[in-house]
């Protein structure tokens, strides 16, 4: 630990300031991650990761004492994740957008896949299966693992043939056959089942959204009771698993400064805690094992920080933290006994490495590199920052600065983040770091509505499309104006999703203040977004009410709506604009794009747009992500070229 941490400290302390900075090809950044997903077995004698190479995935297993390795071709399947069960048997999940047979438009559809170590031999889980019912999207959750046979898994899914509003049921799923059967059958309202260590359905969780009730179910004396039964016109509320000795289910709920914590349920419904915490800022991840035990929690912020249960890993792993600079630290995979962890370190100096962290020792190898063909001496440093915003509401956001260069008169990138529900980290962002080394600096605001910093902060945001959270991001354009960082004749707007709809609504609202649009999966015509939204759920869904706060605060009316797009204002825009969309987006759908591009055409504005066969909303299919950004950079460089 002490050499990996002496390299660190060079490398912190500008050992490369004098160095030319390289500049590595654009498919460096634009090309998806060579190395990902590294998982260890429990006992700790393998490792599996994905290799990407050439557009393709093969699932790499390695014996860490024979270094012996060998794959399983996985084509060109959208990884989401590879975890084990126990050491004979590796998960892959995966998803992709596909059409059913007698349905009407294309599907994420998820599914999960097991390979024997063993036998080498791959299954779908739940495959040819009676009972499941047909055309369901998403069969690929595993919430339990079998402790006394490591050869069965436990998933949730929609079971039956005839209903148009099927049970959902929980399946035993054989792992080297792939089928599965009914071992609890739950209703057209179950959404969530928690399982025991030893196979026992320990709770169910149900939501009506005809009702708004939200209920927890738990089994006793051989009979089902609701424990907990609740209003919730928001949806389902925070079941995350169970304490380490299932003594109670553990929550997610908001504590009275307006932050989200962890509290255990018992099992006759009493609440008590919270038993995770901190003052001033979100919990963003729950870290749980195969069976849902919770293990500790990822706090948010503009750094990650983390808490278990066992203080010695906490000061461990902060301890680690603490000594990566600017970087993200975050927990990937451990053994049962938790004596050996990957990490993933990204931010300044780091393009996203996994780390073996040794407890037995206290070493700290290196395991690989996820992007090898960029140097460190490449990496920008990220610089965490905070402003005001006209209403003095203090905004948190990221500057990534070129390498070598002074903090004055750059040209600026402007990239806010999608969702509006989530928010910037450091870390290593592809796109923000390509565009730093060709000489931009880059800025991501994290303006109200995020999430992340308080519920106050998140909800500040409703309705505040165009408005308030516009406001938050033209603010610090220009304080960075006023400070001289940035050159006012060069700035330009991107986003992605949220960030697209942001972006459009900066070339829409504040014409004045960009040299360019650029818009990827964005939202411009919010009207369409509910009636898209209607027609997916059902006017009378939760998630039609959430959308409504969130884009209106409630005041979801046409004309309401129709202030807020960016569609509608047309004329308005100074910049030219540059769309770009996947006819497989199924989280912002391609209309949106088109009718953004049908009102710039009529107002007589320069508009570009890219249409992705196949894309999907991440733009994941391969050489679309890589084509985006070069897109990006040709419309970037000749509106507001970097020297």
């Amino acid at each position: 630990m002490r050499a990996f941490f002496t390299a660190l400290f060079l490398l912190l302390n500008g050992s490369w300031a004098m160095a030319q900075i390289p500049q590595p090809p654009i498919e460096a950044y634009g090309n998806l991650p060579e190395l990902s997903a590294f998982a260890i077995s429990p006992s700790g004698e393998h490792i599996a990761f994905i290799n990407r190479k050439d557009d393709l995935n093969t699932l790499i297993i390695m014996n860490r004492q024979t270094d012996e390795r060998w794959g399983v071709e996985l084509s060109d399947t959208k990884v989401t994740q590879v975890s084990w069960s126990g050491d004979s048997h590796i998960i892959v999940g995966a998803f992709d957008a596909m059409r059913f047979r007698g349905v009407a438009g294309k599907y994420n559809y998820s599914a999960a896949f097991s390979i024997n170590i063993q036998t080498r031999k791959m299954k779908r889980l739940l495959g040819r299966t009676d009972t499941l019912y047909p055309n369901q999207t998403g069969i690929g959750y595993i919430v339990g693992h079998s402790d006394d046979n490591e050869d069965f898994v436990y998933m949730p899914a929609y079971s039956g043939s005839g209903s148009s509003s099927p049970p959902y049921s929980l399946f035993r799923v054989d792992l080297d056959t792939g089928r599965g059967r009914i071992v609890q059958r739950g209703n057209k309202d179950t959404k969530d089942y928690v399982v025991g260590s030893d196979g026992t359905v320990l709770a169910e969780e149900r939501y009506s959204n005809r009702t708004n009730r939200y209920q927890i179910r738990t089994r006793h004396n051989g009979s089902w009771e609701t424990i907990y039964d609740e209003e919730s016109p928001e949806g389902p509320r925070g079941l995350i698993g169970t304490l380490p000795d299932e003594s109670g289910l553990v929550f997610f709920r908001e504590i009275d400064n307006g932050f989200n914590a962890l509290y255990k349920m018992d099992f006759s419904g009493n609440f008590s805690g919270p038993i995770m915490a901190r003052d001033s800022v979100e919990i963003s991840r729950v870290l749980i094992d195969e069976n849902r035990v919770v293990i500790g929690v990822e706090y948010g912020g503009l750094e990650p920080s983390h808490e278990f249960f066992d203080q010695a890993l906490t000061d461990e792993i902060e301890a680690i933290r603490g000594r990566a600079g600017t970087a993200s630290v975050r927990i990937r995979s451990w053994t049962a006994d938790w004596s050996k962890i990957i990490l993933y370190v990204e931010g300044s100096n780091f393009a996203g490495d996994y780390l073996l962290l040794d407890r037995s020792t206290g070493e700290l190898s290196n395991l690989a590199k996820s992007r090898s063909d960029i140097p460190t001496e490449a990496i920008s440093e990220v610089l965490t920052i905070e402003y005001k915003a006209r209403d003095n509401l203090v905004i948190p956001a990221l500057l990534t600065v070129p390498r070598g260069a002074e903090l004055t008169n750059l040209p600026m990138i402007v990239m806010p983040h999608g969702g509006p529900e989530a928010h910037d980290q450091v870390g290593f962002d592809y796109m923000a770091q390509y565009f730093s080394n060709r000489g931009y600096l880059v800025f991501q605001p994290n303006f109200r509505g995020s999430d992340g910093f308080g519920t106050e902060f998140t909800e500040a945001g409703y309705g505040g499309w165009g408005s308030t959270m516009q406001h938050d991001i033209t603010d610090g354009v220009k304080s960075l104006i006023r400070g001289g960082q940035v050159d006012p004749e060069r700035i330009c707007i991107v986003g992605w999703s949220y960030g697209g709809y942001a972006a459009l609504a900066g070339g829409a609202f504040t014409p004045d203040l960009y040299q360019c649009v650029a818009s990827i999966a964005g939202v411009s015509h919010l009207p369409q977004i509910l009636v898209d939204e209607k027609r997916d759920h059902g006017r009378d869904h939760w998630v039609v009410e959430y959308w409504e706060g969130a884009m209106a605060n409630g005041d979801a009316s046409r004309d309401v709506l129709r202030q807020k797009s960016p569609a509608m204002y047309a004329e308005n825009f100074e910049a030219p604009v540059l769309l770009m969309h996947g006819r497989d987006d199924l989280v912002v759908k391609i209309n949106q794009s088109r009718i953004m591009r049908r009102a710039l055409r009529r107002a007589d504005q320069p508009v570009e747009f890219v249409e992705y066969k196949g894309g999907d909303h991440s733009l994941l299919t391969p050489g679309d992500r890589l084509q985006a950004l070069q897109e990006l950079d040709r419309f970037i460089t000749s509106h507001i070229g970097a020297n």
